[in-house]
């Protein structure tokens, strides 16, 4: 009977799951709906990431494709259509094998597809296999892969990648590990020229970001992007990033010896982490904060409470350091270590603003030790890096050159299209030119007919008019010669009758 109850519930608890998934991938559908393409070819890399745990599970993932597929063909959307090929591929060919054979796969799709134009899919092959490389520690590799992801997706235009939020983060990650602050900036400025990835990833740029600067000593600039930031974290209702924000925060006013706001914001931080069970260095690291501030306040009773609680997490702590060698992730190997350094820091300090100094020595002892390991790890990383720089200039040399030569064909390109347009505007000028001087030259001939046709055209008139005037010159002449004839008549009439 239990056991029937048991599957009963299972089955109510899995058709409950499967109507939350589909909800919420109908909410989803409905918001792409109302996008562009490009943007939704944003989303969905995004929401894939949001939520790889869940597309992690091969029918899952396989179900969350097909739903996006059948939207993209109902909104006749070739180029999500494209890029939902193009996640399968990455699958398929790629990231459903283990990890331990993925290179072998990189290797081989890079050698197939190198000279090919399929930009995309090459430009992924060259990101992935950069990341296999940092984890194995083959940090020369690494970089070089990362410079040719780099090239491919500049040949694309940054501006065309829907994910290129992500992939730039994960390169600046690595420079951030050689502690290659001003290159993480770079890469951190060209990602915010885009629109965020998802709401973590904008998050963690400008984490990032003022990191990098706490990390030159630039504690304003830090201030400004970690104040973004969690006035965003508030924005995204994000607790976790909430938390370590202000915790950040907190660290730059402690740095620029603000001590009130150092407070504000580290109190608030262990505030929003104290009982964070997931993130234990994040929980631990506010407990640290809390100590140090209250040492700097000389609230010593307060300081000593918080050691003791951070001592209490010790055993869960140090279980960490049996499973974090397997981390997949190089940032949470880096936190461990940090942590345990700024534990052993802030209890010397303690032990000293106590005045048991004889003790403070031997954690003096346990802090060299870790901070020789981690020391130890970082110029072992940089030897490693070091033996192999040559390959990497000559790399980025091959790089440069190829930018260079490529510089040179646009700009002889640029010089032929400019001579021969200009060419063009002077030939064009030129007929110009004798076009105006035929046409000036035919209004010329226009204009002379018409003076003389005009002065014909005059001559006729006066000719007439004088001719009318004669006329009547000469009729009037007749007209008088009638007078003087008819008047000679009379003279002669007379004449005669006086004789």
């Amino acid at each position: 009977m239990l056991k029937r109850i048991i599957f009963i519930l299972i089955q109510f608890i899995s058709v409950v799951c499967t109507y939350a998934t589909e909800n919420h991938y109908d909410s989803f559908i409905d918001t792409l709906s109302e996008l562009p393409s490009f943007e939704r070819r944003r989303m969905i890399h995004g929401y894939a990431e949001a939520y790889a745990n869940r597309l992690n599970e091969k029918p899952e993932r396989e179900r969350f494709l097909q739903i996006l597929k059948d939207f993209a063909l109902v909104q006749k959307d070739d180029a999500l259509l494209n890029e939902i090929n193009l996640m399968k591929r990455k699958q398929v060919e790629v990231m459903d094998f283990p990890r331990s054979e993925r290179e072998a796969k990189l290797l081989a799709l890079i050698a197939k597809y190198e000279k090919s134009k399929d930009l995309y899919f090459l430009g992924f092959c060259y990101h992935e296999l950069g990341q296999i490389y940092f984890q194995q520690g083959n940090y020369a590799e690494s970089f070089i892969n990362d410079l040719k992801a780099l090239e491919v997706y500049k040949k694309i235009g940054y501006d065309k990648v829907p994910n290129i939020g992500k992939i730039l983060h994960e390169i600046a990650l690595h420079y951030y590990f050689f502690r290659d602050y001003e290159e993480v900036i770079k890469l951190m400025e060209q990602s915010f020229e885009f629109p965020a990835f998802n709401k973590t990833l904008d998050l963690q740029r400008y984490n990032n970001m003022g990191l990098s600067y706490l990390n030159l000593g630039m504690n304003t600039q830090a201030i400004h992007y970690f104040k973004k930031g969690f006035d965003l974290s508030e924005d995204y209702q994000s607790e976790i990033w909430r938390g370590l924000l202000a915790g950040n925060l907190g660290k730059a006013y402690y740095n620029s010896e603000n001590y009130s706001k150092a407070y504000y914001y580290f109190k608030k931080c262990y505030e929003i982490n104290k009982d964070e069970d997931l993130h234990l260095t994040v929980k631990v690291n506010s407990i640290i904060n809390m100590t140090n501030i209250h040492l700097q306040l000389d609230s010593i009773q307060q300081a000593k409470d918080f050691l003791l609680h951070f001592e209490k997490s010790l055993p869960e702590l140090n279980r960490m350091s049996v499973t974090y060698l397997d981390a997949k992730h190089l940032g949470d190997r880096q936190h461990f270590e940090i942590t345990k350094k700024k534990y052993f820091e802030g209890k010397i300090k303690y032990l000293k603003k106590t005045n048991n100094f004889a003790l403070a020595v031997s954690y003096q002892d346990s802090l060299i030790e870790v901070s020789q390991l981690i020391e130890e790890k970082y110029n072992s990383a940089i030897g490693k890096m070091a033996s192999d720089q040559l390959t990497i200039q000559n790399k980025e040399m091959e790089l440069i050159r190829n930018e260079k030569s490529k510089d040179n064909q646009r700009y002889f390109y640029l010089f032929i299209l400019l001579t021969t347009a200009l060419i063009g505007g002077l030939s064009y000028f030129q007929l110009y030119r004798l076009n105006q001087k035929k046409v000036r030259q035919s209004e010329r001939l226009l204009a002379q007919s018409r003076i003389t046709i005009l002065e014909n055209q005059q001559s006729k008139k006066e000719l007439e008019h004088s001719k009318s005037e004669l006329n009547n010159f000469v009729s009037k002449v007749n007209e008088l010669n009638k007078i003087i004839s008819g008047m000679e008549d009379e003279l002669l009439h007379l004449k005669d009758l006086k004789c």
